[in-house]
């Protein structure tokens, strides 16, 4: 069945369906004598169903249009609208996207062209404005069209976008519909022209610290480790960059690590301390986490613990001769010794 094809059937029950409507609608209305009974109303409402269920056939499309990309599900439908000629149906696609909050869900779409154009979507929960409140938030979308960015966003208070209707976009971004279906999902819906296929690319996952500590040392010393513990709390594999900065101007400036981290995994990372001086009034240093493309996961400070004593010097008894005591014997030795090698 061709698309026209299917339009004449879509239109025929459609009126099929709002004959069954107000057959069910009279019943309701009737008087309460006159009233229908209990299997004349069952029928007309199996009729009605029957008549939505062959509707529903011929609107939604086949599970093959259907399919995930990552955090995105993509799926194919027809939008129909009654004109004065029946219903005029086209078809659209679909993208759900789910969300978290510091999570970025990065999407390539590609058009159906010829050429082929690929329109890249960055896709955030940005942090709530006010902390107390569940529904401060905004979602971003930031769309990439041949070297050209835009960005909308929706929120609880702005739920839906629509470009067509907004001046400040230009025409080369394609009519899109984006709307805040939950609290963590977004729905996408555009011409299935400019949809051609769907992929997620790349997904930043959010990343904790779990614990940041600087080993013990003593006094005189002057190298000690801070080590720094990180975990993948997201759904996806992602690096992640440590820093450690804010030291004061006699220790050694400190190197970043990086680290390779799978979903509910964590890492130890290890970093030297030297100064030139001593670690005495050392202020705390800042532990930075971010992604490897910049982005702040997290921040904690790590304090220099107080040094500990140092030990003391080991007990030196200079028995030469290992007779158990020290006299001019020892002394002997330690003379011959000298006048043999005295630089020694």
């Amino acid at each position: 069945m061709n698309q026209k094809q299917k339009n004449q059937q879509i239109n025929k029950n459609f009126l099929k369906l709002v004959a069954a409507m107000c057959s069910v609608c009279m019943l309701l209305a009737a008087p309460a004598k006159a009233g229908p009974t209990t299997g004349q109303l069952q029928q007309q409402i199996d009729e009605l169903t029957a008549h939505v269920n062959r509707l529903r056939a011929l609107i939604e499309q086949p599970n093959d249009k259907s399919y995930f990309a990552g955090l995105a599900a993509v799926s194919e439908f027809q939008d129909c609208l009654l004109d004065e000629d029946g219903l005029d149906c086209d078809p659209k696609k679909a993208i759900l996207i789910d969300v978290l909050e510091g999570q970025l869900v990065t999407l390539d779409v590609v058009d159906n062209g010829p050429p082929q154009v690929t329109t890249r979507f960055d896709i955030e929960k940005l942090p709530r404005v006010n902390p107390l409140s569940s529904r401060d938030y905004r979602v971003r979308v930031n769309v990439t069209k041949g070297g050209d960015l835009y960005y909308f966003d929706v929120s609880p208070a702005d739920p839906i976008f629509v470009s067509e209707h907004d001046s400040n976009y230009p025409v080369v971004l394609w009519p899109l519909k984006c709307e805040l279906v939950t609290d963590s999902r977004i729905k996408i819906i555009m011409d299935a022209y400019y949809v051609d296929s769907v992929k997620q690319v790349r997904t930043d996952t959010i990343c904790v610290i779990t614990d940041a500590n600087i080993q013990p040392y003593t006094e005189s010393t002057t190298e000690t480790e801070l080590k720094v513990t990180i975990k993948n709390i997201g759904d996806f594999p992602t690096s992640y960059v440590v820093t450690a900065t804010g030291f004061g101007p006699s220790i050694e400036p400190v190197a970043a690590e990086s680290v390779f981290l799978y979903p509910q995994n964590t890492a130890t990372l290890t970093f030297p301390i030297r100064t030139v001086d001593t670690f005495a009034g050392q202020g705390p240093c800042l532990v930075t986490l971010k992604s490897d493309r910049g982005k702040i996961w997290a921040t904690t400070t790590a304090d220099f613990p107080a040094p500990l004593p140092d030990p003391p010097p080991p007990e030196y008894i200079p028995d030469f001769d290992g007779d158990g005591d020290c006299d001019f014997a020892d002394f002997g030795y330690f003379s011959l010794h000298w006048l043999e090698q005295p630089d020694t």
